[in-house]
């Protein structure tokens, strides 16, 4: 069995998960799972109603990529590293629309962002390469945004848990609510490539075509939603 049939099976299992997660949070009761804590930081992580929409989305077009990818990509080399690149960026993504931790929301934001150069970069050309580069740079930006909001809301606002969120927000000055606000928006707009962030996204066109379409898509509007809607 190749690495790429294999990695169909825990994304399968995710999609899985998910629609068992929707159906327990429509009725009235979430999944949740905590890890344990740092600090004043809760590691969780929790499917209500809006988390388990979002991982059926992340984890639905993940299986349809690594189905796609299991046919269309054989005889290609170095398979095992895109099948590994390919499941980091599904499960990293599904971190970020589980978790209750600002910090690992972050964390998991970044893999994605390094998992989808590295899809870019799959060919191995120069022109794959230099692609890559360009691409992992940009998304960077957008990290480094997030990240900054990240400490303004650890720092500021007192509390590095999502769920904590809305009543440090109630107790902020509404400039620097404003100013925080900002921050993630601008993560959402480089991530999904709006202009003026835009350039990053024809890059993508060097990754296979069972991710030129999807790596993007994957990610669009994700951390909006989970921080909007939370």
């Amino acid at each position: 069995m190749t690495a790429l049939r294999i990695v169909r099976l825990p994304i399968t299992a995710l999609a899985a998960l998910a629609i068992i997660a929707l159906v327990f949070a429509i009725i009235g009761t979430p999944l949740s799972f905590t890890a344990g804590s740092i600090g004043n930081m809760t590691i969780a992580f929790r499917l209500d109603v809006v988390s388990a929409i979002l991982l059926s989305l992340v984890a639905g077009v993940g299986a349809i990529v690594a189905f796609y990818s299991a046919r269309n990509l054989v005889g290609q080399h170095r398979l095992a590293r895109y099948a590994a690149f390919e499941l980091l960026a599904v499960f990293a993504l599904a971190i970020v629309v589980t978790t209750t931790a600002l910090p690992i929301l972050a964390v998991a934001w970044t893999l994605a962002s390094l998992a989808i150069a590295g899809l870019v970069a799959h060919a191995d050309t120069p022109s794959a390469r230099t692609a890559a580069r360009q691409v992992r740079a940009r998304l960077l930006i957008g990290d480094a945004l997030l990240w900054a909001a990240v400490i303004v809301i650890g720092v500021a606002f007192g509390t590095w848990n999502l769920t904590a969120l809305p009543a440090a927000v109630e107790a902020a000055p509404f400039a620097l609510i404003i100013f925080t606000a900002l921050l993630i928006v601008g993560a959402g707009i480089v991530r999904s490539a709006l202009v003026p962030a835009h350039r990053w996204l024809p890059e993508t066109a060097e990754a296979p075509r069972s991710e030129e379409h999807t790596s993007e898509l994957q990610s669009r509007q994700y951390l909006v939603c989970r921080l909007l809607l939370e």
